[in-house]
């Protein structure tokens, strides 16, 4: 019994190309998403743990340990703020 075999035209190197580029485009559009909401993910938990630091700071209610903890939140946030901003325009088309 004879078994019909499926035969595909040739692909040109061309079709190729377009093919690997299209896929490249699309995992790089998925891997710029990614990265934006890791940095939005990053910005928060930094908020987040200043947050905590200056509320740990303010429950000792002694000024020079509530000052520092100010100044510090302040250096980290801003820290946090310019790096994730220098990583969006990274990014940037």
């Amino acid at each position: 019994m004879a078994t019909a075999t499926k035969t595909t035209a040739p692909v040109s190197v061309d079709e190729v190309a377009e093919r690997t580029r299209d896929a490249v485009e699309r995992v790089h559009e998925v891997s710029k998403k990614a990265t934006l909401s890791y940095l939005d993910s990053y910005e928060k938990a930094v908020d987040s743990f200043v947050d905590m630091q200056l509320k740990l700071a303010n429950a000792t209610k002694a000024p020079i340990v509530i000052g520092i903890a100010e100044a510090q939140a302040e250096l980290g946030r801003e820290l946090a703020a310019a790096g994730a901003g220098a990583a969006r325009a990274l990014l940037a088309d």
